[in-house]
């Protein structure tokens, strides 16, 4: 299942909206996938990562076959004095909130309903890259970026967005995402926005 963001922009999104200031990114390695959910709390979660409160949502399932359940996560918190908040279902307009349904939303480009269901833009953070020059020889000079392997690309179209610099200044754009079959790209997608009054 794709990702709707990278790790990266996750981790910055949690800093941004939550005040999130240290995340840590574990990888789901095979060891990870075999573990059961009791050690996947008592000796990762809390053992190594010091942990002192855990916070779920109400559908969340983790350890060896997804056995762990947020009321096991409560009565294991319990158990080793720690707290642990279970988020409730989450619903807008009478849909649950859920990546399952945003990841819908994306894919067929309705962006605008995907950030109010995110409850913030749905972002791509990348360098520059340099692309083939075409753009500027027309007059409309774009910046290239990239999707990360594993993220999930929105529909084929043209948006408006809004890029964001380093030193926090943004401008309006306007970004078309898609393959360039006139282009020797290799069908890969590309990423191109024209930055407005820039």
């Amino acid at each position: 299942m794709p990702l709707l963001t990278s790790p990266e922009d996750r981790a910055d999104l949690m800093r941004k909206y939550y005040g999130i200031q240290d995340v840590i990114v574990e990888p789901f390695t095979v060891p990870r996938m075999k573990q059961p959910w009791q050690d996947f709390v008592a000796s990762t979660l809390v053992k190594d990562l010091h942990a002192v409160h855990l916070v779920a949502g109400h559908d969340y399932h983790f350890g060896y076959k997804g056995e762990g359940n947020p009321q096991r996560l409560q009565q294991i918190c319990q158990e080793l004095g720690i707290g642990c908040d279970i988020i409730p279902k989450v619903e807008m307009e009478g849909i649950t909130v859920s990546s399952t349904y945003i990841r819908t939303l994306i894919a067929q480009g309705e962006m605008e309903r995907a950030d109010a269901f995110l409850g913030h833009p749905h972002v791509l953070t990348d360098r520059v890259a340099h692309g083939k020059k075409l753009g500027s020889t027309l007059g409309f000079p774009t910046v290239n970026l990239h999707f990360p392997p594993g993220v999930l690309v929105p529909a084929y179209g043209v948006y408006a967005t809004r890029v964001w610099f380093e030193n926090g200044d943004s401008r309006p754009a306007v970004t078309n995402i898609g393959v360039r079959p006139t282009v020797d790209d290799g069908d890969k997608v590309t990423v191109e926005g024209f930055i407005l009054d820039f």
